[in-house]
């Protein structure tokens, strides 16, 4: 406590654990430690003060300041050697980057007994679902298996967390699962190597005083009106145009290269718990709820799209990055950057034939889903 000096420590009611429980602290900790930590995010009602304590104190300090890792962090401390340990947390600490630190000390320093999680929210109140931890602490064996409760039970070996990109809890994997995986991988690269990928343009003003209706319009009121679409209105291998218009320029608060819209692009809504792309050569302009992805290769970007829109990519999107989210999952630049393409030696005719007739199925695609609406108005 020697962080705050003895005023400041009076002001907070700071709570000493050494010197409330002396006997047991001096045992090692708490048999057993169990609660519901804050769901808070501190980032803009912290002061310096507290933030800089929480970096200094915490390993698990990520750069942001999601209170329940700091809670959990101090409750593993607190439970003596073999002790047991469960709380009810946020499932962003399955998988969320910010929590990747608190996730590698659970590893290595624990026994993770149990995940648990829910079809419903466990809380009204809170805006994010909910998952059951209950760990030992005591180091893993290189055997130790985890129950994991979802809609249907499983065992995971802790060491497939232990293996996997940021430490990541992925509760829907097994060692056959990973094997495909790695299979997939050695034949691939990253999709993120080919391309270059941007999200979208970002509303508000430069300087913070307009609002973000103040930029869209429903018709062009100038040249720099440019035709824009937003994630709605984005599917696989279609999109709709809502007839919007953005005033682009420096105003904006973020209104990036015009690269990004301007050349042929797939475009991926960022909402979904599975990518959704197709094509775009109309040099439309997109929010922040898209992703922009030219070329950066000698591939098609319709070999891309193909890829991207597959069962087996989406298949390998849920193995790899599903975050466990129900309300609003959002699809991350650096999950797009590593989906897997197959690699294709241009040289060898039938490599080079594989790659243009994923291109022509690409084009039938699309070519498809734009008759649809037109074969489904009723004929007169």
């Amino acid at each position: 406590m020697s962080f705050f000096d003895e005023e400041e420590l009076y002001r907070i009611n700071a709570f000493d654990w050494q010197t409330e429980f002396p006997d047991i602290m001096a045992g090692g900790g708490f048999d057993a430690v169990i609660g519901n930590p804050p769901y808070v995010l501190g980032r803009e009602t912290f002061d310096d003060k507290i933030k800089d304590y929480l970096s200094q104190k915490y390993d698990a300090f990520g750069g942001k300041y999601d209170l329940y890792i700091y809670f959990t962090e101090k409750a593993i401390t607190l439970t003596r050697k073999s002790g047991k340990f469960g709380y009810i947390l946020p499932n962003t600490i399955l998988t969320n980057e910010n929590a990747s630190k608190l996730r590698k000390i659970i590893l290595d320093h624990t026994s993770l007994e149990l995940i648990k999680t829910f079809k419903n929210k466990v809380f009204k109140r809170a805006q994010v679902e909910s998952t059951i931890i209950i760990i030992r602490r005591e180091r893993a064996n290189t055997d130790n298996t985890i129950l994991v409760e979802t809609d249907k039970n499983s065992q995971i070996p802790q060491s497939l967390f232990a293996k996997s990109e940021n430490y990541r809890f992925n509760i829907y994997t097994n060692p056959k699962t990973e094997c495909l995986i790695e299979r997939i991988q050695s034949m691939s690269i990253p999709l993120g190597t080919l391309s270059d990928i941007c999200i979208g343009i970002q509303l508000g003003g430069s300087s913070g005083s307009d609002t973000k209706e103040s930029f869209l319009s429903k018709s062009p009121q100038g040249e720099t009106y440019k035709r824009m679409l937003d994630g709605k209105e984005i599917n696989r291998y279609k999109q709709t145009w809502d007839g919007n218009y953005v005033r682009y320029g420096n105003w904006l608060h973020r209104k990036r290269n015009e690269k990004y819209f301007l050349n042929p692009k797939i475009i991926i809504r960022q909402i979904g718990k599975i990518p959704l792309a197709t094509f775009d050569e109309n040099q439309f302009y997109t929010l922040n709820t898209i992703y922009n992805l030219i070329n950066a290769s000698d591939y098609s970007l319709k070999y891309f799209l193909g890829i991207i829109n597959s069962k087996l990519g989406g298949w390998f999107w849920i193995k790899k990055n599903y975050d466990f989210k129900s309300l609003f999952p959002k699809i991350k630049k650096s999950q797009i950057e590593v989906v897997p393409i197959h690699v294709i030696n241009f040289d060898d005719p039938a490599d080079k034939a594989r790659h243009e007739q994923m291109v022509s199925l690409v084009e039938r695609m699309l070519e498809l889903q734009k008759q649809l609406p037109a074969a489904q108005v009723p004929q007169a």
